[in-house]
């Protein structure tokens, strides 16, 4: 575990209800860019797995939007994070929960920012829970 400070982080988001949304909610904000590459993802949570809201975020930046009307705006909220990098991602999904379970357990948590996945690259995930 690492401990991080993130700043404020400008995005687009597709909000949605839950992490079984998630596909679904990522291939719509993906549609919306000309081109995958160099950009920074990433999903955050506020609530629970099942229930709570889900949005697939991608940073704001000067590259070309195919259509903006169904993103919307947001902001990553900055602060201090407990860290924790997964390998290969794509081939070990169920690590995901399970390395969020972990921190949970590590810090005090603050329960006024979401959980967030940062998708590095197609196989690197960085974990992070929002510490008091």
């Amino acid at each position: 575990m690492t401990l991080k400070t993130l700043p404020d982080i400008p995005v687009w988001s597709v909000p949605t209800t839950g992490v079984k949304n998630s596909g679904k909610a990522f291939a719509l904000l993906e549609s919306k860019l000309s081109s995958l590459s160099g950009r920074k993802f990433y999903g955050l949570l506020y609530g629970d797995t099942e229930s709570g809201i889900y949005r697939t975020c991608v940073e704001r930046g000067d590259y070309e939007m195919n259509d903006t009307k169904s993103l919307e705006p947001w902001s990553i909220p900055g602060g201090k994070y407990a860290t924790e990098k997964i390998i290969d991602w794509g081939n070990s999904i169920e690590m995901i929960g399970k390395t969020f379970e972990q921190l949970t357990h590590m810090v005090e948590i603050d329960k006024s920012r979401p959980q967030i996945e940062f998708y590095r690259s197609q196989k690197e995930l960085i974990v992070m829970v929002p510490v008091k």
